[in-house]
């Protein structure tokens, strides 16, 4: 193991899988976190975001654990996470012949949303999930809004990080679709959460272009010109959510 700590969430799994670990793992790196009940993705990269925090990570690098994304890209990620502190990093992946067309085409839906959302700022993949987020950037957006609970997690905190002004670095990354592979998610449902969380981003995506002419060509609505980067966006916070 080349990593001080490896945190694996057990979001509500019923076959075994903490045991299972337990047996197979003694490193003192590595650390369990056990869900009770299944709260969908984006819940358990956020109890993977805390934990990391309260233990002075700055960084994190997420990946499945079925064998999708490959670990040999793992330190490719943290270097380029070190050297570019003020960007998050992308895994965009390259399939294979065999790959599900469903997968390889159903993509097509949230990248669209996501490039209108960011103006064409360069995410390449918002679904693919191997990634490395800045924990400080991330752990506060995930606080403030209500939704990236699901699935929809991966589409929602790429556009959500450009906002804040992070710059996406998209790398290329082999994926592999093990045989009898079984999704925990369906799908239609997976299309629809991800249709519906960009439904909600886009009133903020309105009020950011509002807020980006106001900085270029002088204020629009009589207020101040507040420019569009940098800024703390709590007002997207309440159309997405309550604020906590």
């Amino acid at each position: 193991m080349h990593w001080p700590l490896v945190l694996t969430v057990l979001d509500g799994s019923s076959d075994g899988s903490a045991k299972e670990l337990e047996s197979l793992f003694s490193h003192p790196g590595l650390t369990i976190l056990e869900r009770k009940k299944n709260g969908g993705k984006g819940v358990a990269v956020l109890d993977g975001l805390r934990r990391a925090h309260e233990q002075g990570y700055t960084r994190v690098l997420v990946m499945d654990a079925d064998g999708q994304h490959p670990p040999d890209k793992i330190k490719e990620f943290f270097d380029l996470a070190e050297k570019n502190p003020h960007a998050f990093i992308l895994g965009v992946p390259i399939f294979t012949q065999d790959a599900p067309k469903l997968r390889v085409y159903g993509r097509l839906g949230g990248n669209t949303f996501a490039e209108i959302e960011t103006l064409w700022g360069g995410i390449r993949d918002s679904l693919f999930g191997f990634r490395v987020y800045p924990v400080k950037e991330t752990l506060k957006i995930m606080e403030r809004i209500r939704t990236g609970r699901g699935f929809d997690f991966d589409t929602e905190i790429a556009v959500r990080l450009y906002w804040e002004g992070l710059k996406p670095i998209n790398v290329p990354v082999p994926v592999a679709y093990p045989p009898k592979r079984q999704a925990g998610f369906l799908i239609f449902d997976t299309s629809v959460i991800i249709g519906c969380s960009c439904g909600v981003i886009s009133p903020c995506w309105f009020r950011w272009c509002r807020e980006c002419l106001n900085s270029f060509y002088g204020d629009l609505s009589g207020d101040e010109g507040r420019g569009c980067r940098g800024r703390d966006r709590d007002g997207c916070g309440r159309i997405a959510g309550p604020v906590p």
